[in-house]
């Protein structure tokens, strides 16, 4: 879930608009952006039939414990991103 932009905050129609759309679709993740908050993500999962929430990393994003780990782009893709997409997608890799 994305507002227009990363500080906009979406209305109450808006989050009930999304949690139709996660119904209706049988939507059981959430993905969200890993440096972002999951404020919005977990007030979907709380109106929602969904049960999770994954976290997903931008290509522009790092942490000190990945750069330790030597991880770049292809690293974060495989490890993080993969996997949350997996889980949302319901395939068993």
């Amino acid at each position: 879930p994305q507002g227009v932009s990363p500080h906009a905050q979406p209305t109450q129609e808006e989050i009930q608009e999304t949690v139709g759309v996660v119904d209706r679709n049988d939507i059981d993740v959430i993905l969200v952006d890993h440096f972002g908050s999951a404020d919005l993500a977990n007030a979907i999962i709380g109106d929602s039939n969904a049960s999770e929430i994954r976290r997903i990393s931008p290509a522009e994003g790092t942490t000190a414990e990945w750069n330790d780990r030597g991880w770049g782009y292809i690293e974060q893709m495989d490890r993080i991103n993969l996997p949350a997409l997996q889980t949302a997608l319901g395939i068993n890799a």
